[in-house]
């Protein structure tokens, strides 16, 4: 009897803990589900001006996850344990206020998304007015060091929280104008503002050799240095510091191997037609 007894309580135990066992597979599936929707981040409040301007982007069907975690297993469970660690630090008062994020290539390219070749030889009007060509802009450049491309989020960035992986045109200008004497801006000018010297109020100006300078004095107003001030953001090794001159070294330690964009370090040149 008393054997009885104790099966029959092993049992009950089995099957309890059985039953708990599957309402927690089932909890943690809808809890997976729920945070891997944009509506679970909109829940932080330091997360909702991100989620308003990602509802009024091009990417709004587009889930938050799909870009800020790479394709693959492995990127989906360090993505899922980083949320994780967020979540914490959100929930104990240790956070910060502007949240970074990083969108690579990958993400970008991945099956589903953008297909690579088709942009390459897609043209596209930037503003209504400016001619943009990826297939340039993908290509290495020696100038900033050795094996160094652009990579999508150089351009498609976020300088402010409003604009969700908009195209940045301080971005643009840092790149075209830089160390451009005067006698070449018009070379640089006339890569995006294509045709300008057939329109009747430039046909003319253009004919005598006149640059675009000669005019519009104010077509750039600093040369987009990288003051040492803003390394203080991010570093406080002197030895780093002090490195600050070898430019190919900085290129290539920011752009491929932290993907930083030209905005955190350079300053802004300001461009108009006044």
């Amino acid at each position: 009897m008393f054997i009885k007894i104790v099966v029959e309580n092993w049992k009950k135990l089995f099957i309890a803990i059985g039953v708990l066992f599957v309402i927690f597979i089932v909890v943690s599936a809808a809890l997976i589900h729920f945070t891997e929707k944009p509506e679970f981040c909109n829940t932080c409040h330091l997360m909702k001006p991100y989620h308003k301007a990602w509802t009024e982007s091009a990417h709004k069907d587009v889930s938050c996850l799909k870009c800020h975690i790479e394709p693959g297993l492995k990127s989906h469970i360090k993505g899922k344990i980083d949320g994780l660690m967020q979540v914490l630090e959100y929930a104990s008062g240790r956070y910060s206020e502007k949240p970074v994020a990083t969108v690579r290539d990958i993400s970008c390219l991945q099956e589903g998304c953008h297909e690579k070749e088709s942009l390459r030889n897609k043209k596209i009007m930037f503003k209504d007015k400016v001619e943009f060509h990826h297939k340039t802009h993908w290509q290495e450049h020696p100038e900033l060091g050795k094996n160094i491309s652009l990579r999508c989020a150089t351009c498609h960035m976020w300088l402010t929280f409003d604009k969700h992986v908009a195209v940045d045109e301080n971005t643009c200008f840092i790149c075209h104008f830089k160390t451009v004497p005067v006698e070449m801006i018009t070379e640089q000018c006339t890569k995006c503002h294509t045709g300008i010297s057939e329109t009747e109020t430039h046909r003319e100006y253009m004919a005598e050799g006149m640059h675009c300078a000669d005019c519009h004095d104010t077509i750039k107003t600093t040369d987009a240095p990288v003051l040492k001030q803003m390394c203080y953001f991010c570093h406080a090794d002197q030895d780093k510091l002090n490195k600050i001159d070898d430019r190919e070294l900085l290129h290539q330690k920011h752009i491929p191997d932290n993907n930083a964009d030209c905005i955190s370090c350079h300053e802004l040149i300001a461009h108009g037609k006044e």
